[in-house]
């Protein structure tokens, strides 16, 4: 159990990071006059941004970076883990061993938070479903309550602790990393939301068993009087409590189904029926399940129906996911980059026109790539591979290229090489797309600093254009 006061105490924490979790970790100890001890295997020069922020706060911490010393957990009554720490590293073994309490920014956020939690996981989704989440309770409840996002979805929500009130509602993002960290700590959203399930993060996870278990993590401490929200092709989820199914195709039972363009509600044997108006960012039959999914979350959340317009109508879509950069020379450039699992890039490959360049591959996780190496030759005849995974891709694109129509693969030495391959195989009125399927690791810290990459070079090939005409 974590203490109820981190006054005084020694806490380590392990790995702040590039993305705001250990500052935030870092300011929360603070707050509470804990002594701050933070070790990073990267050097300074690498965390200058996350370091600026915590000086910039006047943060008073004891650094061990570059490495992960003795003196960096010998004195320490709680580690503090960062979520990208493999299960079984040797220094938490150790420190575990010592009796030292092992916990994680997302950990002490859940056993503080006072309010309604709607948690989100999946393969695939959970962002925009999370997302569309907030907007949708933002539009169906009055103020003061307020409504509050964040978790894996880029926003630590520990610095807003004192802020979130017991009538507030929290949509919380949450990782099979996070989860895994959850276990025994007695978790129990009030809603639950598995968006869906493929293998993924198998370089991180030692089996799909482990991956799976850790995602089960949370519903696994929900009691009767919780509720879930699940795909209705996921059948033999563990489940706890009300649940409403979601999905394409009408499964039955209660839950928020779309089907021919329409909204299906299914609540205890009632039914209704809502014509659906949405923006364009609902491109794909993927963001259509987000969105069914996200109204079955906020029925729950609310005990009642939502008023869907104009949340629906307004909503344009997160950065990095389907989102148009550029329009030259009749291409257009679309940024993909937070499709990393092959489910991800499947979908976006089915929901544009075939007319598409494709840049895929990165980091390797350890799942196989044939399911997206058929799609590729279906979808997209002309692809740009990249990173660890350039080769094994191409083979399973060429391997599913028919004779009569071949498929085009190069693969690429680097992420510059990779768009001028992709813009030289491109005509007027093609897409070129980046929708990798596969982690960013190796060339980039993260997706979004990927996709930040693919938008400069295709402006800068835009002004070129522009120039030359």
């Amino acid at each position: 159990m974590l203490p109820e006061s981190f006054k005084d105490k020694r806490v380590t924490i392990m790995g702040l990071g590039l993305f705001g979790g250990g500052v935030a970790v870092a300011e929360y100890l603070a707050s509470q006059k804990a002594q701050i001890v933070i070790t990073d295997l990267r050097s300074a020069a690498q965390l200058a941004d996350s370091i600026q922020q915590l000086h910039d706060r006047n943060i008073d911490a004891t650094w061990f970076l570059g490495s992960h010393p003795d003196d960096a957990f010998d004195n320490s009554e709680i580690i503090v883990v960062n979520p990208a720490v493999r299960p079984g590293n040797k220094y938490v073994e150790r420190c575990r061993s010592q009796g030292k309490l092992i916990t994680s920014e997302i950990e002490i956020f859940v056993q503080n938070n006072p309010a309604l939690t709607v948690a989100v996981t999946g393969s695939n989704g959970k962002s925009t479903t999370c997302q569309l989440i907030h907007d949708l309770l933002q539009a169906n409840v009055d103020d003061p309550r307020q409504i509050w996002l964040g978790g894996n979805i880029g926003r630590s929500l520990l610095p807003d602790l004192a802020s979130i009130q017991q009538s507030d509602i929290v949509v919380l993002e949450l990782s099979s990393f996070q989860l895994h960290q959850l276990q025994g700590c007695r978790f129990r959203p009030e809603v639950a939301v598995v968006t869906g399930l493929t293998p993924n993060h198998l370089d991180w996870h030692p089996d799909i068993a482990h991956y799976v278990s850790s995602k089960q993590v949370i519903s696994a401490g929900q009691q009767m009087n919780n509720a879930i929200v699940v795909p209705n092709d996921l059948a033999d989820w563990p489940i706890r409590g009300r649940c409403l199914r979601f999905g394409l195709e009408d499964g039955g039972e209660d839950g928020v189904y779309i089907e021919d363009g329409s909204l299906v509600v299914r609540i205890d044997g009632g039914e209704t029926a809502e014509r659906l108006t949405v923006s364009p960012a609902f491109r794909g039959d993927h963001n259509l399940r987000n969105l069914a999914a996200a109204v079955a979350s906020v029925q729950l959340a609310l005990d009642r129906s939502p008023v869907l317009h104009p949340a629906l109508q307004h909503f344009r879509g997160l950065p990095h996911r389907m989102q148009i950069v550029c329009r030259s020379n009749g291409r257009t450039f679309i940024d993909d980059s937070s499709s990393t699992t092959p489910e991800s890039t499947i979908a976006a490959l089915r929901s544009i026109p075939s007319q598409c360049i494709l840049m895929a591959g990165g980091g390797d996780k350890g799942v196989s790539l044939g399911s997206l190496g058929r799609e590729i030759a279906q979808h997209a005849n002309r692809v740009v591979t990249m990173g660890t995974t350039a080769a094994s891709l191409a083979s399973a694109v060429l391997s599913e290229s028919t004779s009569d129509a071949a498929a085009i693969v190069i693969q690429a030495t680097d992420f510059k090489n990779a768009f001028e391959h992709a813009v030289e195989l491109s005509q007027p009125g093609d897409i070129v797309l980046l929708s990798p399927g596969c982690s960013s690791h190796g060339w980039f810290s993260d997706f979004r600093e990927r996709g930040h990459s693919f938008a400069r070079l295709a402006n800068e090939w835009h002004d070129t254009q522009e120039e030359n005409t």
